[in-house]
């Protein structure tokens, strides 16, 4: 798609930041609800899609200034000493469980579907307090130059196998 002089394409967190929006929670309190977001996942394991996506989620989540984010090496940490990424999904009870861990009122995770040109982001959020699916949304990102790279490279090295 060719733009003209005055349009600006949209980088992958402006087009993230309508799902953000909607993913949002509040506390009763009326302070700043604290989230953990997991990596999202995709049908094959692409681990680069995987941290590209749910970063640019993270960003955009973090740029309403509605939130505080825990930090995602932390996250990690979390996630490796539980064995929570074994499987690679992650359901309600695994996230609420996450989430009493890293001592955060909600946990963002979801999954990555390659639809072509796009990837459908499919996302959750959970109350850590309660375990239940307190919001659920879903869009398309575009893939730039970047994506569709990372995409072909995995397509070339599993045909190698």
């Amino acid at each position: 798609q060719k733009l003209s002089g005055n349009e600006k394409s949209k980088s992958i967190v402006d087009e993230l930041d309508d799902l953000a929006g909607k993913l949002m929670q509040t506390k009763l309190d009326g302070s700043k609800a604290s989230f953990a977001i997991i990596p999202f996942s995709t049908d094959y394991k692409n681990a680069l899609v995987e941290n590209y996506i749910t970063d640019a989620l993270t960003e955009s989540m973090f740029n309403t200034g509605s939130v505080k984010i825990f930090e995602r090496e932390n996250l990690d940490t979390i996630l490796k000493e539980q064995n929570f990424q074994a499987s690679g999904v992650v359901k309600e009870d695994t996230a609420k469980s996450i989430g009493m861990l890293a001592g955060v009122d909600f946990v963002c995770y979801g999954t990555l579907k390659d639809v072509g040109d796009a990837f459908t982001v499919n996302a959750r959020v959970i109350d850590v307090e309660t375990g239940e699916i307190c919001a659920m949304a879903r869009t398309n990102v575009t893939k730039g130059d970047y994506l569709k790279n990372q995409v072909l490279l995995l397509k070339i090295l599993l045909l190698s196998l």
